[in-house]
């Protein structure tokens, strides 16, 4: 199993909400101050499905709507626009994105804001995903 085509799906997922999404789109928490809305490209947690058929990777990605809005409205808008703009899979330069799915939502507060957290199943095949 190798992470070779991981970057490809993280670019894939971050442009399609790039030009989607009228909030920023990050992959860390942006430096300085935070924006009042944002969205991170978390955790991403990856095994092989590989069979007869050809190279196949089931990833689970995190993807959250953050902010220090006082309710959770404005944030739980974003994960909807979030959730529209992920409705087809993105392109990759090799390989393809069989499905992308919404697995499970929840949403969180503490010291640093609110956030929903979005859990998305990923099936990806192709030669990009081989190797050790």
């Amino acid at each position: 199993m190798s992470w070779a085509g991981s970057a490809d799906l993280q670019a894939a997922i971050w442009t399609r909400l790039d030009g989607a999404l009228a909030v920023p789109v990050h992959d860390a928490p942006p430096p300085g101050p935070l924006p009042d809305l944002w969205v991170s490209l978390g955790a991403e947690d990856g095994r092989d499905a590989s069979d007869a058929s050809g190279v196949i990777r089931d990833v689970v990605l995190r993807i959250e709507v953050r902010g220090a809005a006082a309710g959770f409205a404005a944030l739980k808008r974003v994960a909807a626009e979030v959730e529209a703009a992920l409705a087809a899979p993105p392109a990759l330069p090799e390989g393809r994105v069989v499905w992308l799915r919404l697995r499970r939502t929840r949403t969180a507060h503490g010291a640093r804001g609110r956030a929903v957290r979005m859990d998305w199943d990923v099936r990806v095949e192709g030669p990009a995903w081989g190797g050790e």
